[in-house]
């Protein structure tokens, strides 16, 4: 009997808890009244509890994982028993009370979030990101392994292997870089302090998002498009890929892009092969992968000079008019404008890499308890100041932008600039396949989702250094983003 045979009652009960809490979750963060939010987390709670009695609790999953020759299994197998042996071995160390208690932390702590966003006040957070902290600590002493830190923990639960001593190195030389090629992109004369630039309502920025998505390939009977404080994209079963988008009226850029972003992550999702269903690794990917594809799609192919036609063909459209108000070269300009800012989600393509520097540390410092939840707002400003020379004047365009803290989600920001790594490396080897260029030219990006769906994706359930190096022959390495980084600025 195979593996997945062996282990299929339980992995297909844990996939409708999947798909239970993914769909509660979403409704939670989407189309759920205020009021209802507190309890909709307590939901969310109780499924992760029932997964964990009937699941994980169980003798029989627990001496089918444990009977099974690793050894001599397909690798596509070994990632998936290595995966539930560890969550295992965590379940049987860890007292189920303090797992619901975590769980808890989390969910109370994304509902206060999103109130302390609205509010625009860090203190009304700070207590729940305390709570949320101490749980994440805890959980991470629990799964943690001979050699490893908490921090490394943390990173272990998104990317498998990464060590700080590797993401110091590699983000260090990254800062380096670019820290000098803003101080040269800041030499070079502004062109667009005089050009207009025409604004999409909210209503034609959810049409531009639709048009984007089916530019790209995103099959929309296989997924929706909603609205939430914070974009996000979640794989809830086979057919069902989502994605949310938000609307800033005075600033297209920002849906724009977020489209392009969270649409990326879905065509991963909708790409996974059979194969990967059969075997149940569907999901496997590690954070660092999918934003490989999220960050391929928002940057290197939807803001290249090649595409900007078909861009301002699809805002133009979105607006019910025959072409957009723009030259193509000052659109270009402003698409990738560099001008250090606040907010991650909108930061340009160059200084982006910036912004995670931050949150590395600050969550790092955190974990380790060199940092103070009370005193996180300061150091968070403190480094803005010192890599952008920018200082953040309120909490929401500061500490309080991004949401995934909230859910005990440290360890998950690097992975955004390594997505920006791999994203390099793989569209050095697309073009090895297809004609990105005519791709570009042509407005048909589904080409590359196409491409990626080949010889890309059927891969991406293996731990990063292992996947990029099968579907690039190479080990990962800053060198291909920092030369396309280097060659596209400063924009003249």
């Amino acid at each position: 009997m195979s593996t997945t045979e062996t282990l299929k009652p339980y992995l297909e009960a844990l996939r409708k808890v999947h798909r239970l809490a993914s769909t509660v979750g979403f409704d939670m963060m989407t189309v759920c009244p205020a009021k209802e939010k507190p309890a909709v987390a307590e939901s969310l709670t109780y499924l992760q509890e029932l997964a964990d009695e009937a699941i994980f609790q169980d003798k029989g999953f627990y001496d089918a994982l444990t009977s099974i020759d690793f050894a001599s299994l397909p690798r596509i197998d070994q990632v998936l028993v290595k995966k539930y042996l560890d969550e295992l071995e965590f379940r049987r160390k860890s007292p189920s009370e303090k797992r619901k208690e975590w769980a808890k932390a989390y969910a109370e702590s994304s509902v206060a979030w999103e109130k302390a966003y609205h509010a625009n006040d860090y203190s009304l957070y700070a207590p729940y990101l305390e709570k949320t902290l101490q749980a994440a600590k805890e959980e991470a002493s629990y799964r943690q392994k001979e050699g490893e830190t908490l921090y490394e923990v943390c990173l272990r639960k998104s990317d498998d292997g990464l060590k700080v001593k590797d993401l110091d190195s590699v983000f260090s030389k990254l800062a380096d870089f670019i820290k000098a090629k803003i101080k040269q992109v800041e030499m070079t004369p502004a062109t667009l302090n005089y050009v207009v630039v025409p604004k999409l309502s909210v209503e034609e920025q959810k049409k531009a998002t639709s048009l984007i998505l089916d530019c790209i390939g995103y099959d929309k009977t296989r997924g929706t498009v909603a609205m939430s404080t914070h974009p996000f994209s979640d794989f809830l079963g086979k057919d069902d890929a989502r994605l949310t988008n938000r609307y800033d009226a005075d600033d297209w850029r920002s849906s724009t892009f977020t489209a392009f972003h969270e649409g990326g992550h879905c065509l991963e999702f909708q790409g996974w092969s059979e194969e990967e269903y059969a075997h149940y690794v569907d999901g496997a990917a590690s954070t660092a992968i999918c934003e490989t594809h999220s960050r391929l799609f928002e940057n290197l192919l939807a803001r290249d000079r090649l595409f900007v036609p078909n861009l301002m063909k699809i805002l133009a459209k979105a607006q019910g008019k025959e072409a957009f108000d723009m030259s193509e070269a000052d659109f270009y300009r402003h698409i990738n404008k560099v001008c250090p800012s606040f907010i991650r989600t909108e930061a340009d393509e160059l200084t982006y890499t910036l912004h995670i520097v931050i949150r590395y540390i600050v969550e790092k410092e955190m974990i380790d308890g060199n940092l103070n939840v009370y005193d996180a707002k300061e150091r968070w400003n403190d480094l803005y100041e010192h890599y952008l020379g920018i200082r953040p004047a309120s909490d929401k365009e500061g500490i309080l932008q991004d949401v995934h803290w909230s859910d005990g989600s440290f360890g998950y920001f690097p992975s955004y600039a390594l997505g920006n790594l791999y994203g390099a490396m793989l569209l050095e080897e697309v073009r090895k396949h297809i004609d990105v260029d005519s791709a570009l030219r042509s407005g048909r990006l589904f080409l590359i989702k196409d491409c990626l769906n080949e010889i890309d994706v059927p891969y991406d359930y293996l731990p990063g250094p292992e996947w990029i190096k099968k579907v690039t022959g190479k080990e990962l390495s800053a060198d291909a983003f920092i030369s396309y980084i280097d060659k596209k600025y400063p924009i003249i």
